[in-house]
C-alpha cells in the first residue's frame, strides 16, 4: 500500500508547569524542530480539516474503540492561499501507526472536497510515495462519501532527534475545533471552541524501540498515557451530535 514501516505514538495529558519542565528534560536529548521559529519556544501553528462520512462513521470508530482505524484529514500551516496543503491518511493498528501523505495546493484540495478528481499533475512533488497517498485518499474519501466536518487548530511546539522523525517529541497547546463552512474553504472561522485550554497535549514519538531516556522521562514525572483523539473532542467542543447527523441522513425521527 506504500504505508511507512509504523511507530508508536504515546500522548499525555499535562498541566503548563509540567510542560515545562518535560521541556527542559527533552532538550537534553532532542533539538528543536526543524520548522520551529529560532530562539522561539512558542512553536507554529497547526491546522488541519477533518473528513468524515455524513453520519460521522471515523469518529464513531474511534470512540468505539475500533483498534485498527484510520482518519482523513487536510493539513495546512497558515491561511495564505499559495500555501500547500497535505492529503493525509492516518493510520492506526493496534499500537502501530501509520502515515501516508501527499501534498497539493489550497485550489487543488478545495477541488476535491467539491468532488473534482486530481490527478498526480496536481501533485507539488509526485514521488511514488504521494502518487499512493492521492490514490487511498480519494478510495477512502469516496467509498465513505467523505466531506469536510470540522477543522482542529493549534500550536505546535517540536524536537526531534537527529535521525529527523525516528525520534519526536511535541507539545500541543491552545486546541481549539472550528465548524466547516463549504461556500469558506480554507478561511478559519472566527468561532472556536476550546479544548481543554489549561492543558498540553504531550506526544512521545518514535520508530523502533522506546529510548530509554523516555522511558526515565515517564518514570521521573509520573506521567499517565492517555487516548486524546483531537478531532473527537473538537466535534464534541463544537456540540456537532453525530446522532442527530445519523437521523438526520437516514431519516430517522
Amino acid at each position: 500500500m506504500g504505508y511507512d514501516a509504523g511507530r508508536s505514538e504515546h500522548k499525555y495529558l499535562v498541566n503548563e508547569t509540567t510542560a515545562v519542565a518535560l521541556r527542559s528534560f527533552v532538550r537534553a536529548y532532542l533539538t528543536p524542530d526543524r520548522y520551529m521559529p529560532a530562539g522561539d519556544s512558542e512553536g507554529y501553528h497547526v491546522h488541519s480539516l477533518y473528513l468524515d462520512s455524513p453520519w460521522h462513521e471515523l469518529y464513531r470508530e474511534t470512540t468505539d474503540g475500533v483498534k485498527n482505524r484510520y482518519k482523513l484529514r487536510m493539513r495546512f500551516y497558515n491561511e495564505s492561499p499559495s500555501s500547500p496543503v497535505f492529503l493525509e491518511v492516518k493510520s492506526r493498528t493496534t499500537d502501530a501507526i501509520h502515515k501516508l501523505r501527499a501534498v497539493v495546493s489550497k485550489s487543488a484540495a478545495t477541488a476535491l472536497l467539491a468532488g473534482m478528481t486530481l490527478t498526480t499533475q496536481d501533485l507539488i512533488n509526485p514521488s511514488e510515495k504521494s502518487i499512493v497517498a492521492l490514490e487511498e485518499f480519494r478510495r477512502r474519501m469516496t467509498s465513505l462519501s467523505a466531506r469536510g466536518c470540522a477543522f482542529v487548530s493549534y500550536q505546535r511546539e517540536a524536537y526531534m532527534g537527529l535521525d529527523l522523525d525516528e525520534v519526536r517529541v511535541t507539545f500541543d497547546r491552545h486546541i481549539a475545533g472550528m465548524p466547516y463552512d463549504p461556500t469558506a474553504g480554507f478561511n478559519l472561522p472566527k468561532q472556536r471552541a476550546e479544548v481543554f485550554p489549561d492543558q498540553v497535549v504531550v506526544e512521545l514519538k518514535y520508530s523502533g524501540n522506546v529510548p530509554n531516556w523516555m522511558r526515565n522521562l515517564v518514570r521521573d514525572f509520573g506521567l499517565q498515557r492517555t487516548s486524546f483523539p483531537k478531532y473527537v473532542h473538537a466535534v464534541d467542543a463544537l456540540n456537532l451530535s453525530p446522532a442527530q447527523n445519523v437521523a438526520s441522513v437516514r431519516g430517522v425521527a
